[in-house]
């Protein structure tokens, strides 16, 4: 797990060897208060859901907030930067491929629906970060599906 604290808050960080990454992979991150990410981009899609605090990111000119029932949607290839002013603990869905061109081409918020917090939840406490079975792929690709598909949002 990474932490990252405000006597070092400007750090790149690339917990997945992408190369050896397939369309989808994870990650976690408990982040103490005052972290923050410099302005960055990356080649894959990535849906940040936070299960404690409140993570800011910046974007396309708008200012996005990742809370526990509401995750930030971050297109390929954008430009983003974050920061906490506290203490967080972070999973980011990652898609890259088509996949991820299937997915909304602008930043958004998705709320967060039953369903979706329990494949994640599970993503955690497998510490699943590539999948390595058919079983783990799926689950990732159920996720990814949901998203693309809009079944995993709730509009109430």
């Amino acid at each position: 797990m990474a932490t990252r604290n405000k006597d070092n808050p400007l750090i790149d960080y690339s917990p997945v060897p992408v190369s050896t990454a397939g369309e989808l992979f994870c990650y976690e991150g408990e982040f103490s208060a005052s972290s923050d990410f410099k302005p960055h981009k990356h080649e894959w899609g990535q849906l940040a859901y936070v299960t404690k605090g409140i993570l800011s990111f910046d974007m396309a000119g708008r200012r996005f907030l990742a809370l526990p029932d509401m995750a930030v949607w971050i297109p390929a290839n954008l430009e983003h930067s974050t920061y906490n002013y506290k203490e967080i603990f972070c999973i980011c869905f990652n898609v890259k491929g088509q996949m991820a061109q299937l997915l909304p081409s602008e930043p958004c918020l998705i709320q967060i629906s039953p369903i979706f917090r329990s494949i994640m939840d599970e993503v955690i406490t497998s510490k699943l970060t590539i999948p390595q079975t058919m079983a783990q792929h799926r689950l990732l690709l159920v996720l990814g599906h949901g998203l693309r598909d809009g079944q995993l949002a709730r509009d109430d």
